[in-house]
């Protein structure tokens, strides 16, 4: 087995993410979110762009290839096209936790992305690492296969057109 079809299997056998730290406030049990949304987003940035990374080597071996359609997939812009798909699906409690992350100030906005772009992707961030560290990753998964979720998805990975509209 190859060096490739080895991390290929290790990934697949990798479905959740495991963080767990109870010193972040982040228990099922606790109403009150005491992890900054700098952590979150941070959090979830890194899971997210491992999510799109694995899914993107499934599907293409050439690394320029693999690196192009990973950043297409991690740009805030994509980001914030995906929560505007996944809104009408979140709870009460999620919807908190995106727009804690949106209402954020940045610090740095990129060039390519607009400020309204940038916090939805932040608030998109925060949703994921709050998952994470819940060990909910199975609702990330769900919303990620989505009806409405999945093509959007899908156009990054056949087309190579960077953003498609909804």
């Amino acid at each position: 087995m190859s060096g490739r079809q080895q991390l290929v299997a290790l990934l697949d056998s990798q479905t959740t993410f495991h963080l767990h730290s109870p010193k972040l406030g982040l228990e099922k049990n606790n109403p009150h979110q005491t992890t900054s949304t700098f952590t979150l987003s941070y959090l979830g940035d890194a899971c997210y762009e491992l999510w799109c990374r694995k899914l993107v080597t499934h599907h293409y071996s050439n690394p320029k290839q693999v690196h192009r359609k990973t950043v297409q997939l991690v740009r805030c812009q994509t980001q914030s096209k995906l929560i505007e798909l996944f809104l009408p699906l979140l709870s009460e409690e999620e919807v908190q936790i995106y727009k804690k992350g949106r209402n954020s100030r940045p610090q740095n906005v990129p060039k390519s992305a607009s400020v309204e772009e940038y916090r939805k992707s932040t608030g998109f961030e925060c949703l994921v690492g709050f998952w994470m560290l819940r060990d909910e990753s199975e609702r990330f998964d769900q919303l990620m296969n989505d009806e409405k979720v999945q093509p959007f998805i899908e156009s990054f990975l056949y087309s190579s057109r960077s953003i498609k509209p909804l």
